[in-house]
């Protein structure tokens, strides 16, 4: 069962949304309700990074070794070099304790709170 309402947005955020609605072939509602989820998904995983237990990770290749050696409780990495950033795929035994640790180094964080 779905719950309509409406929701003002900047012109050119409706006009962003709805390019990306055209070029995925989906409606406007399906867009918002995939990004609303994601955003959800990424709160609940900043409340409580005990359950996030997957972690996106972006920083310049200069700091990479530096949050690498932050890795010693980590169940699963995979890493991706784009230019001069590079995209870490962390898997955490402590999703609390890597979260606490990342944090305080040079690199973007994105916690990833798998539906139960």
């Amino acid at each position: 069962m779905s719950v309509r309402f409406g929701v003002a947005l900047p012109k050119e955020l409706a006009e962003e949304l709805e390019g990306i609605a055209k070029s995925m072939g989906v409606t406007r509602s399906k867009v918002v309700e995939i990004a609303i989820r994601s955003f959800l998904n990424y709160l609940k995983a900043i409340n409580d990074p005990e359950k996030a237990k997957i972690f996106l990770v972006v920083t310049k290749k200069e700091h990479a070794p530096s949050i690498l050696g932050q890795m010693d409780d980590i169940e699963n990495l995979s890493a991706i070099a784009d230019g001069e950033k590079v995209i870490l795929i962390i898997r955490a035994k402590d999703g609390r304790s890597l979260f606490k640790r990342l944090s305080k180094a040079k690199c973007s964080i994105y916690p990833i709170s798998l539906p139960s």
